[in-house]
């Protein structure tokens, strides 16, 4: 199963050195081997590609058949980080092909969440359950714009959401964002996974 939400490819300027990563990536996907660094993050003022080069990548991910899905924070309402989340997982769990979920399934997920996020962040369930539904999966998941996420929102998705995808090893995960990512309290463990690169004029 693979889709192609992000649509074609616009304005599409010179990131051949980026998409050549890529494409070694994207190869180690199709035979089935694990991921050093499955997070990569793009970073760039607005206009500078970021949108581009992530489009082209899941054109690259759709001539493989490899499965992705593309993630925009513009088009996503953020008042509720929980709604965005769940919003979010559902989507991630679509793109897994885990037919066996169901909307009550993921409801009880997101009930699971903490209801303080400064006072309760690590609550297992939800990621004990997401690495189990990727750890026979791989792929890649595309988050764009993600400099428009809020703080509660983004310490959500690194913690219940990306931390638990990318011990994985096998889903290539890509962000843009005009700055590095803050994932709150769990942002030293993913930076520590992370690979950023600048994209300049």
């Amino acid at each position: 199963m693979y889709s192609n939400d992000a649509g074609s490819p616009t304005n599409f300027i010179d990131r051949y050195d980026e998409l050549d990563v890529i494409q070694v990536l994207l190869d180690s996907i199709e035979r089935g081997e694990t991921i050093q660094f499955p997070l990569r993050e793009y970073i760039g003022i607005g206009g500078i590609g970021k949108t581009a080069l992530l489009k082209e990548i899941i054109q690259e991910s759709n001539k493989k058949k490899i499965a992705n899905v593309f993630i925009d924070y513009k088009v996503i309402d953020d008042n509720n980080p929980y709604i965005v989340v769940k919003r979010i997982l559902k989507k991630l769990l679509e793109f897994a092909n885990f037919s066996e979920v169901t909307s009550e399934m993921v409801d009880k997920l997101i009930e699971n969440l903490p209801v303080n996020v400064d006072e309760n962040i690590n609550t297992p369930y939800v990621p004990n359950q997401l690495v189990k539904v990727f750890e026979d999966k791989s792929g890649v998941i595309i988050f764009d714009s993600l400099n428009l996420a809020s703080a509660a929102s983004l310490s959500i998705l690194g913690n219940e959401l990306i931390f638990p995808i990318s011990q994985c090893n096998k889903t290539l995960i890509l962000i843009g964002s005009r700055s590095r990512v803050d994932w709150g309290k769990s942002k030293y463990r993913l930076w520590r996974r992370t690979k950023s690169t600048a994209l300049l004029t």
